[in-house]
Order: C-alpha cells, then sequence, then structure tokens
C-alpha cells in the first residue's frame, strides 16, 4: 500500500513538473484585416475599412440615425458609419461617406468613385468638438470602385465592398482600403 501512494505521488510531482516545463503559447494578435466585421450579406448591420492600413469599425451609435446608416432610394445611395476615437483627453469621430446620385444600383458591379459632379463620391473626415478638423474628399485623380454584392429590395438589405484614396486641401492624401458593409437600408425603392 506505502508502494501504491509513494508511486502514485511520484507520477503526481513528475505530471507536475511536465506542466512547468511547457512553454506558455501566446495567443496570435488579430491582424488588422481580421478585426474588420466579416463580408457577410444577411443585413447584419456591420461595415469597416482599413485607413492607411488600419482597422476602422463601426461603433457607437450617439447620433440619432443608427450606426452604419444606409439610405437607397429611387437613384441615390448614401452609407454613412462612425467610430469614436481617444484623441489625448478628448473624443473625436471618424466617419466614412460613400454616396452615389442618379445611379440604379444593382447586384454584382461595380461603381467608380471620384469627384462630387460625377454623381459617385466618397469622404471621410476626423471630427473633432463641433467641427471637422480634416476632411479628405476623392476626386478626378483620386478615385476608387464601390462593389455591390447583394441587393435585396425585399428585405432592404445592401452589401457590398469599396477601396478609395482621398485628399485633403493641402494633397495629404488617405488610402482606404478592404472597405465592406452589409446594412438594411432606409428607404422607399420600389420593390419587387
Amino acid at each position: 500500500m506505502k508502494k501504491s501512494i509513494l508511486f502514485l505521488l511520484l507520477i503526481v510531482a513528475f505530471v507536475s513538473c511536465k506542466k512547468d516545463d511547457e512553454v506558455p503559447q501566446s495567443t496570435p494578435e488579430s491582424t488588422e484585416v481580421e478585426k474588420l466585421p466579416p463580408a457577410t450579406q444577411i443585413g447584419a448591420n456591420t461595415a469597416g475599412f482599413l485607413l492607411n492600413g488600419v482597422a476602422i469599425v463601426a461603433e457607437g451609435d450617439e447620433w440619432s440615425e443608427t450606426n452604419p446608416y444606409c439610405v437607397y432610394d429611387q437613384d441615390a445611395f448614401v452609407l454613412l458609419f462612425r467610430q469614436n476615437i481617444t484623441d489625448g483627453l478628448n473624443i473625436a469621430t471618424q466617419t466614412l461617406y460613400i454616396a452615389t446620385n442618379a445611379t440604379t444600383l444593382e447586384e454584382n458591379t461595380k461603381y467608380l468613385i471620384k469627384e462630387q459632379e460625377s454623381g459617385k463620391s466618397a469622404m471621410f473626415y476626423i471630427m473633432r468638438s463641433s467641427f471637422a478638423d480634416e476632411r479628405y474628399y476623392t476626386n478626378t485623380s483620386n478615385i476608387g470602385e464601390l462593389y455591390i454584392t447583394k441587393l435585396d429590395k425585399e428585405n432592404n438589405i445592401i452589401s457590398g465592398t469599396f477601396w478609395f484614396d482621398a485628399v485633403d486641401l493641402k494633397d495629404k492624401k488617405v488610402e482606404i482600403r478592404e472597405g465592406r458593409f452589409d446594412v438594411v437600408y432606409q428607404g422607399t425603392e420600389n420593390k419587387n
């Protein structure tokens, strides 16, 4: 009996030592792309993109409209979403805005995003206090694409991807990449 207890204690000690010798495995950090919401087509009300390689995701709902906010009505489309950021002691809001005008959207179709006069434009801005400190716009030289992956007029779901380059008045450039959205839109678009 003493031998059995001694043998059992030796096994427990050996197993305990073995666990101590194991090197703890660190959990790998998510890449910036992995921090974005998945590219779904179910009306999940998600949106995100990479701003110069850093993930920006729709967060917060402090304004009267939802976040992300999307309208598709007749031939006008607007996608707007925000993310709050801490800037020192202040809170700032980063906002992305994509709009098309006089354009009937279709599934599996790409749309060129360029200057506002084209009816298809995009803007990114950072707002501190009550005014926009930084505004970046697409133009004839800094363009992008909006790709509609799903347009379900019966359930008001619109999903897609986007990318664009935009500049401020001093030609400082931002790169918006890996953009994606999956939202339930508002509007009176004729349903099929």
